[in-house]
């Protein structure tokens, strides 16, 4: 099984998150820059089996990410954030998350 890429820019949340898979058995990688979550896509995304996306991240936007994350790789990307507008879903859906 491959691992499940964390990407949040808040720090406490990514590791709350990263913290609550590992229980259950999950191997996680936390990435708090979209930089290094790209360059970490690019060198391991055939190693990835999940792939979670907050919106709001300074530099490159979680939208943004994962277009760039589509074209790359096809494992499922699942968007958690505080934006809880259904358009905020159905932008996220379109740029290329299977969920929200």
């Amino acid at each position: 099984m491959g691992k499940i890429l964390i990407v949040d820019d808040d720090i406490s949340i990514a590791q709350l998150l990263s913290d609550a898979l590992e229980d259950e058995g999950f191997e996680t990688v936390v990435k708090n820059e979209s930089k290094e979550a790209l360059e970490y896509i690019v060198s391991n995304g055939s190693n990835v089996s999940l792939i979670t996306l907050d919106i709001m991240m300074p530099e490159l936007s979680g939208m943004d990410l994962c277009r760039y994350i589509r074209r790359k790789v096809n494992c499922p990307i699942i968007f958690v954030s505080a934006k809880g507008k259904s358009t905020d879903a159905m932008a996220g859906l379109e740029a290329g998350a299977d969920d929200y």
